[in-house]
């Protein structure tokens, strides 16, 4: 059966094709995950009052949180807890 065979290696051909893409989906997904995070926590921001001061609150990349008053300007506090979390 000739034409058995053929198929045969067709379908191994098209399994490894398959493996390939996986592998290299779940490398490059590998990749990703740590500047997607960065992204996501670097984003993180949040809104409240401060007595009768709407504020808003927000995380900068070298650890620091921004505070942000409006009329009243910005305050930036160092590092406030472990890896610039916390209160």
């Amino acid at each position: 059966m000739p034409g058995g065979a053929r198929d045969c290696d067709r379908a191994g051909r098209v399994w490894a094709s398959v493996a390939a893409f996986v592998g290299s989906a779940a490398v490059a997904a590998l990749v990703a995950a740590p500047i997607a995070l960065e992204r996501a926590v670097g984003g993180a921001q949040f809104s409240d009052n401060l007595g009768t001061f709407p504020v808003q609150v927000s995380l900068a990349h070298d650890g620091r949180s921004t505070l942000d008053t409006g009329i009243l300007g910005k305050v930036f506090l160092a590092r406030t807890g472990t890896l610039g979390f916390g209160a």
